[in-house]
């Protein structure tokens, strides 16, 4: 890898130090580092918080937020409508963090931001694909972009809260499901 790439052993290392200190891989002895898989309920907790601060973060965005927010919204929206048709599941998924990584930014709360940004990437190392539940994320979308444009605050908050553990309860489901067959 460090030939190929042309990078040198140490950044490699550091690299990998990093994803092991933000909690996406771990040291295992004698294999090497590897992307931590965590439980359905350690994921459970992860959604729980998501969940909480993703919809503090539109409630900050339907209280404040401007043309420039709302185009940019948008853009990424139908963007994602488009994949959707396409049934394109990888640039779906893109458009979805994209969509709400842009909410997370707008909150104006760059801590907020980090962490919701940070358990995303854990939470989509870790969460299964599941390409028939495209269309519900589009629809929660366009309800909290409503929202937001109608500065309705309490509904984006919400479609946001219910979306996040709609999805918790979609991955129960299907997780179980399949680990049963």
């Amino acid at each position: 890898m460090v030939n190929e790439y042309s990078v040198s052993r140490t950044s490699v290392k550091e690299a990998l130090r990093k994803l092991v200190e933000a909690g996406i891989a771990e040291l295992v002895p004698h294999r090497g580092v590897m992307v931590r898989k965590i439980s359905l309920s350690e994921l459970a907790d992860y959604y729980t918080v998501m969940a909480r601060l993703e919809s503090l973060a539109i409630r900050f965005v339907a209280e404040n937020h401007d043309s420039k927010m709302i185009e940019e919204l948008q853009e990424i929206l139908e963007q994602d409508k488009q994949a959707v048709s396409a049934g394109n599941y990888v640039q779906h998924r893109k458009k979805l963090l994209e969509f709400r990584h842009k909410i997370a930014e707008f909150s104006g709360n760059g801590p907020l931001c980090e962490i919701i940004k940070r358990i995303h990437t854990i939470t989509s190392i870790n969460s299964r694909p599941f390409e028939y539940a495209m269309q519900s994320a589009i629809e929660n979308h366009s309800i909290m972009l409503n929202a937001i444009i109608n500065s309705d605050a309490d509904l984006a908050e919400a479609t946001m809260e219910n979306a996040i553990k709609g999805g918790l309860e979609f991955l129960r489901n299907n997780i179980v499901n399949s680990n049963n067959q």
